[in-house]
């Protein structure tokens, strides 16, 4: 995962910051933010998938 999609979800969802104090935080829009975060999660999800198919296979 890209550092910044890894910078967005851990300021968003570990910190639990909002969109705008992360996107303050790191100096973005929060736009940006969203995005990172939407992106990232899709990624970690499909990660995720493909993990389990492995255990499974």
């Amino acid at each position: 995962m890209p550092v910044e999609q890894r910078e967005a979800i851990t300021e968003s969802f570990l910190k639990g910051r909002t969109v705008h104090q992360a996107a303050d935080l790191l100096g973005l829009p929060p736009q940006a933010v969203k995005s990172r975060v939407f992106y990232g999660l899709h990624r970690l999800a499909l990660a995720l998938e493909e993990l389990e198919e492995q255990e499974s296979a």
